[in-house]
């Protein structure tokens, strides 16, 4: 590169002044911008929101704690042990989930919200009696669908199923799917298996196969390209 030199006289001193040749072009090295922050990942917000909306309805869970699976397939994300929730119908009332089974969040809140809003003013309109408890088994379970080798992984495997084998009337006295017992049992049952149709996308109860003869099985998981699909039988 060529510099022109000159000099000034300034005080009796003798400044050298150098000046770019023209037409000359300098780069100059600006400072690295700082790195903006990374939003948090939207499943880590919905989860967060989950646990919020169950706390604000009076659905009572524990930390579910780690799972003993070693099948990475099996994960449960944001998993919750669902442990009651409040009727908010009758001052006072909860209804237990006998079985406390590790689920994922958004399954504890469909199916916490299911039992108080529409199992129990079922029960307690066809048996004026309220609903005390369900059994469930325990959720997560890392299984294929039916127990059948080679079968696709059940929805349990996820935590993202329940299976509703009986129910608790106040004064003890309790409704099995396998042998409801009477017609006024098999009346709540059959309301139950139309209106779950309605909230979750799987629904097999006895009927559908040997496998679910002495359940109910509800689950969450995605059906069909649209997401829209839903097996109820």
């Amino acid at each position: 590169m060529n510099a022109r030199k000159g000099s000034l006289m300034m005080g009796g001193a003798v400044v050298v002044v150098s000046s770019l040749a023209a037409g000359a072009q300098t780069t100059t090295d600006l400072p690295t911008p700082p790195r903006r922050a990374e939003a948090p990942a939207a499943s880590a917000i919905s989860q967060d929101d989950c646990l919020e909306r169950l706390k604000r309805g009076g659905i009572v869970i524990e930390a579910a704690g780690a799972s003993s699976q070693s099948n990475a397939a099996c994960e449960i994300a944001s998993p919750v042990t669902l442990v009651s929730v409040v009727d908010s119908k009758i001052s006072g009332l909860s209804i237990a989930f006998s079985d406390r089974p590790r689920v994922s969040c958004a399954m504890a809140e469909k199916f916490a919200y299911f039992s108080r809003d529409i199992v129990a003013p079922l029960a307690r309109g066809i048996f004026d009696r309220d609903l005390v408890a369900i059994s469930t088994g325990p959720g997560h379970e890392c299984r294929p669908r039916n127990r059948q080798s080679g079968a696709k992984l059940s929805s349990h495997g996820q935590g993202n199923a329940l299976d509703v084998s009986a129910m608790e009337l106040s004064g003890r006295f309790k409704i099995t799917i396998e042998n409801p017992g009477n017609p006024a049992a098999e009346r709540l049952i059959a309301g139950i298996r139309a209106a779950a149709c309605g909230v979750f996308n799987t629904v097999l109860g006895p009927g559908s196969d040997a496998a679910h003869r002495d359940h109910i099985h509800l689950d969450i998981e995605v059906r069909g390209r649209d997401g829209r699909s839903k097996l109820c039988q």
